[in-house]
């Protein structure tokens, strides 16, 4: 009989500090890990011991990079996670993404799973940070604790028989990687910002906020809805719209967002929507656009009414 464990634990030997690290805080939360070499047994065979590990676990955890991109290794590993149906979370720590194309076995075998991607392709140029070790301690203090919460949670999942593969690679961004110019420019002078929106309404005269506030159950509602960034798979129809929901409503199921997609004349040429309860986690829109080049996306928050109370705009669009 083999000792159960909850994680394997799938990394290239080039980011074994990485590895091992991890290892060692999941396994401080309580979770068991598979880890090589530490969990090969002397005098055995390599490989089998490695298929003993992957069927043991309830979740296999990619340390994903251009070294793991580039290992027999790594992708063997994946492929045998893949073909035993594991759960599979994969932590990107440098641009490297994997093309989903035919010849590429790990992009076939990682494109509908889900990831936490420290470095998109793309987002992080302006402030110089191409790789997850460019990021100051306390950044990477918070990719490591959403990289331990996520994992927990779909442990958990695995185990009540309740985890639900994602249908398309599902993202997860912490909250302070919000990175391009637009978004930093809000973050830094937000409340600024938002003062003069309060008092220009005001003096406009749109009463209809108001009326919102004295009619909706939702006492101290904000309706902000914020865009990390628009993703382009490498079909390039294939768009994914990335960001958070107001955290603070009281009855989600009154509200919807509808996301409009425009081309570089600034014509609508697709409109999604879709409720709130209906988003899965940081994916408010994932739909095929044919008809042109996405140059904007907005995305409204509407009401049970179909009014529009919140509008938020993107020009960020990262081809993944």
């Amino acid at each position: 009989m083999t000792d159960k464990r909850d994680i394997f634990i799938s990394y290239s030997s080039a980011n074994s500090d990485k590895a091992n690290f991890i290892c060692d805080e999941l396994e401080k939360k309580g979770l068991k890990c598979w880890i090589a070499p530490r969990d090969i047994k002397r005098s055995t065979n390599y490989a089998e011991e490695i298929m003993i590990g992957l069927k043991q676990v309830d979740l296999v955890l990619l340390i994903f990079s251009k070294n793991a991109h580039e290992s027999i290794y790594v992708t063997e590993e994946i492929e045998n996670a893949f073909k035993l149906n594991k759960a599979i979370l994969s932590f990107k720590i440098d641009e490297t993404m994997p093309e989903a194309v035919p010849e590429d076995k790990m992009g076939f075998f990682l494109k509908n799973k889900q990831w936490l991607d420290t470095c998109p392709n793309g987002v992080f140029q302006e402030d110089g940070v191409k790789k997850f070790d460019d990021y100051s301690q306390s950044k990477k203090n918070e990719f490591y604790e959403t990289l331990f919460d996520d994992a927990i949670r779909i442990c958990d999942e695995v185990r009540q028989g309740s985890y639900v593969p994602p249908e398309k690679g599902s993202k997860t961004m912490p909250k302070f990687s919000k990175s391009t110019t637009e978004v930093s420019f809000f973050s830094k002078y937000k409340f600024a910002i938002i003062a003069i929106a309060v008092i220009a309404i005001a003096v406009i005269g749109f009463v209809a906020v108001s009326d919102f506030g004295s009619n909706s159950d939702d006492s101290n509602t904000t309706t902000k809805l914020e865009i990390d960034y628009v993703g382009l798979e490498s079909d390039g129809e294939s768009y994914f719209v990335y960001g958070s929901l107001p955290s603070d409503l009281n009855d989600t199921s009154k509200y919807s967002v509808q996301t409009k997609f425009y081309d570089d004349s600034g014509k609508v040429i697709q409109t999604n929507e879709s409720k709130f309860n209906d988003i899965d986690g940081t994916t408010l829109c994932q739909c095929l656009v044919s008809e042109g080049n996405v140059s904007k996306v907005t995305v409204d928050v509407l009401d049970d009414a179909n009014k529009v109370i919140s509008t938020t705009e993107s020009k960020n669009i990262i081809k993944q």
